[in-house]
């Protein structure tokens, strides 16, 4: 265990949480969700994973010094730095397809002069809830690219 492994699931928490948040709030007829908050939680999403990024990075280097007596975690997870490349464009692909999603929503809710008039979209919902398991599905690949790093013998070999 490196001291990247919590980071990395805090910043996970910050990328994927803020997106379902946003996916909440917009099903409980949030009215704010369109405005500022929405746009502030993805901001939070967006510094999160690019931090993450960085730190899965320096992961992935520490990663090459990693062994046991009978292999290394380099030989355990040898597609990582594909795996990283994927979770950064699913995760950022879940965040730029929730900015259309709450562009959208803050057009609606400019249509509608009163807050409580806000209607849930079935298509906006849709796509807010595809946005969000793209970025959870990133966030996945990550998690099984650490899982199989484990060097304990007789677990991950």
């Amino acid at each position: 265990c490196t001291p990247y492994v919590p980071a990395a699931l805090w910043l996970n928490a910050l990328v994927g949480g803020s997106l379902l948040a946003v996916l909440s709030l917009y099903a409980a007829r949030y009215p704010a969700v369109g405005a500022g908050l929405g746009r502030a939680m993805l901001v939070v999403s967006a510094v999160a994973l690019a931090a993450n990024t960085v730190v899965y990075v320096l992961q992935g280097l520490a990663y090459i010094h990693a062994e046991n007596a009978v292999t290394s975690a380099t030989e355990l997870v040898p597609f990582y730095w594909p795996m990283l490349a994927a979770f950064v464009v699913l995760c950022a692909a879940g965040i730029a397809m929730m900015v259309c999603v709450l562009q959208e929503i803050s057009e609606s809710s400019g249509q509608n002069k009163a807050p409580t008039a806000a209607r849930v979209s079935k298509d906006v919902l849709g796509r807010a809830i595809v946005a969000t398991m793209l970025t959870f599905l990133g966030i996945f690949v990550m998690r099984f690219a650490f899982y199989m790093s484990h060097l304990t013998v007789g677990v991950g070999v």
